[in-house]
């Protein structure tokens, strides 16, 4: 592929949908579309989209060459220097998070079965990589709000585990017990 793009789904400006586009590969000699400001973000409502936000809002992957796509994606795929597109749903936790794109910029590439299944497996390894993030966010995060609360107690406040190592204290414990932190 001459160019990967990565793209997120979220809300635009005016509450619609878009696809942002979040990081992007080129290949030598081949143009970046991540400061073009059609490639930024692709409103999910517009009729370039709703054939992709519609196939890929599924779970299934989608690939054209420009010669036979619909006319408003052609328009759209010249003006980002695509000649073909293959393009792959990330899932998070079974929710349509955003795609994965291989664009080849110079050909009209008849894309196949090995290059979908190649793709789908990054776009899965993706995907749980944003899940385990999430997930390690939420963790963070509520470590942080019972640390807070703990921290909170006047009096002094200490959590063992059941082979009596220290899981939690408050500076209250702290100021009469002191340990090691």
């Amino acid at each position: 592929a001459d160019r990967v793009h990565v793209y997120e789904n979220g809300p635009g400006a005016d509450g619609g949908m878009v696809g942002r586009l979040r990081f992007e590969w080129t290949a030598p000699g081949i143009a970046a579309q991540i400061d073009n400001p059609l490639a930024q973000e692709l409103a999910h409502d517009t009729p370039a989209a709703g054939r992709w936000v519609s196939t890929l809002g599924k779970g299934e992957a989608l690939h054209a060459v420009i010669r036979e796509m619909p006319e408003a994606e052609r328009e759209l795929a010249a003006s980002l220097g695509v000649r073909a597109v293959l393009m792959v749903p990330i899932l998070v936790d079974d929710v349509w998070w955003g795609g994965i794109s291989f664009v080849d910029a110079r050909t009209e590439r008849a894309w196949n079965d090995v290059d979908v299944q190649a793709l789908r497996v990054v776009a899965g390894a993706l995907g749980t990589a944003i899940r385990r993030t999430r997930h390690e966010e939420a963790l963070r995060d509520s470590g942080e709000r019972l640390q807070g609360a703990v921290e909170s107690l006047q009096e002094e406040f200490a959590l063992f585990d059941a082979e009596d190592r220290l899981v939690v204290c408050n500076s209250a414990f702290r100021r009469r017990h002191p340990v090691a932190e």
